[in-house]
């Protein structure tokens, strides 16, 4: 998907096995305004014949991305940003989303799952997590500091974070309820298990559809089934916050979540 100078919103899809020299599901570029919720973007890939693609799944020029309760999973790119790459002067804005197993092929030096070179960034409430030979997130200096808080860092392979001071952030386990790195997210369940410290552990002004009982229990969940907008993800997607009977996200009426 390429946009020049558009609003576009798209939800409930999902974006797969896609391949471009930048950015292998969708290349912002020059004042496009994109949203993306409740979607799967997994295993696209930016390439190219020099080993210089960025973005696996998205690359920013001089545009907004706004990104909520959203999964992006092994996504690879050459050079920088297996999973994002915003360049010029952007807007990224990532709350609630669950960003796991991303890759960086070619990359020396600087690269990450999510690569800001420009521009304003906020990362509030995501799992960031089993980045392939590369770190999670990383910015040079044309980025405003980045803000946010609450995200979940774990098992990136060359480092959580460079330039980002991480704010109440989960540095354990997220415990996903069942998944595998296969390059296919047909088989994987992204929802935290009953036991994930991910569960109550997001940002106090960003609740949860059930605001549960107990110490903590009002504030939402960190990843993509969190935030007071959590639901269903990609075509025919569970929403597990009304299958399982009992309004929280586990397959138990009486469970770890209840208080």
């Amino acid at each position: 998907i390429f946009t020049h100078f558009g609003n576009v919103t798209i939800t409930t899809s999902e974006l797969c096995n896609n391949v471009a020299e930048q950015g292998g599901a969708m290349y912002l570029d020059v004042s496009s305004d994109v949203t993306v919720s409740h979607d799967i973007l997994c295993a696209n890939t930016a390439v190219s014949s020099g080993n210089t693609a960025t973005g696996g799944a998205f690359y920013v020029n001089e545009s907004d991305l706004n990104i909520t309760n959203t999964v992006i999973a092994e996504n690879t790119a050459e050079a920088d940003g297996g999973a994002i790459f915003s360049a010029s002067t952007s807007v990224v804005d990532l709350v609630n989303n669950t960003i796991v197993g991303n890759e960086v092929t070619a990359g020396a030096g600087g690269d990450a799952a999510l690569q800001f070179n420009d521009g304003n960034v906020d990362i509030t409430n995501n799992i960031i997590a089993y980045s392939v030979t590369t770190q999670g997130f990383a910015h040079d200096d044309n980025v405003v500091s980045p803000s946010g808080s609450n995200n979940a860092w774990f098992s990136n392979d060359d480092g959580d974070a460079t330039g980002y001071t991480l704010v109440d952030a989960v540095t354990t386990d997220p415990l996903l309820a069942d998944y595998t790195m296969d390059a296919d997210c047909s088989n994987d369940t992204f929802w935290p298990d009953c036991f994930s410290p991910v569960h109550n552990a997001g940002n106090g002004a960003i609740l949860d559809p059930d605001p549960g009982t107990g110490v903590g229990a009002s504030a939402s969940d960190i990843g993509a089934y969190g935030g007071p907008d959590a639901g269903a993800i990609g075509i025919g997607g569970t929403d597990p916050w009304t299958v399982f009977g009992d309004a929280d996200p586990h397959p138990f009426m009486d469970d770890c979540d209840d208080a």
